[in-house]
C-alpha cells in the first residue's frame, strides 16, 4: 500500500496548514473545472435545444406556456472564487471591495489558476 506524502515542519511532523492551504487551493482549481465543464455541457444541451425548436417550428410563446408555474424564475449563482491568501487561505471573487490582505500588493500573486 502506498504511503501519503504530506508535507513537514522543521520536526518531521506533518504541517497541518500548508496541507490545508494546498487542497483548499487544489479545491478551488477544481471548482473552476467543473464550471467550465458545466459550461461546456450546457452550450451542447442549448444547441439541442434550439434544434428541437427549429425542426418542430416552436416558438418561446410556447415554452412559457408549457413550463410549470414558478419555474421561470432565474436562480442566483454563487461567484467563483478567483484569488486566495496563502497565509491564512481566505478567499475572494474579484468582486466589491479587495480584501485586506490584498492591500497594496499585486492581485495576480494571489491569482488562483
Amino acid at each position: 500500500m502506498k504511503e501519503q506524502r504530506t508535507a513537514s515542519d522543521d520536526n518531521g511532523e506533518p504541517d497541518v496548514r500548508k496541507t490545508y492551504l494546498e487542497l483548499l487551493r487544489e479545491y478551488h482549481v477544481l471548482e473552476q473545472r467543473v464550471a467550465e465543464a458545466r459550461q461546456r455541457a450546457l452550450g451542447d444541451a442549448l444547441a439541442l435545444i434550439v434544434r428541437t425548436m427549429t425542426e418542430y417550428d416552436i416558438d418561446l410563446s410556447q415554452i412559457r406556456h408549457a413550463m410549470p408555474k414558478g419555474k421561470l424564475r432565474k436562480r442566483s449563482r454563487k461567484a467563483a472564487v478567483k484569488y486566495m491568501d496563502p497565509v491564512s487561505g481566505r478567499t475572494w471573487t474579484g468582486r466589491g471591495r479587495p480584501p485586506a490582505w490584498m492591500k497594496n500588493k499585486d492581485p495576480d500573486e494571489f491569482l488562483l489558476t
